[in-house]
């Protein structure tokens, strides 16, 4: 993983932190070897959803109403 990212790469601990918070929800760690294969848990369609409700909750007092008036700048 941090071969593939651009430089500065960030420190492997942050990295390796990012894959422990995601394995809660998101993603399951399977071991092949000295390597581990990360696999979803749930579809890419039901994590945008609670990615968007979780965003307009936390930004927009669960209105989406709020956030398409503040996109468009009124």
């Amino acid at each position: 993983m941090l071969q593939e990212l651009e430089e500065p790469k960030p420190p492997y601990t942050t990295v390796a932190s990012i894959f422990e918070q995601s394995q809660r929800k998101y993603v399951v760690a399977e071991q092949h070897g000295l390597t581990y294969h990360f696999v979803p848990k749930i579809e890419q369609a039901k994590y945008k959803a609670d990615f968007m409700k979780s965003f307009v909750d936390k930004y927009f007092k669960s209105s989406f109403r709020e956030m398409v008036s503040f996109c468009k700048g009124g």
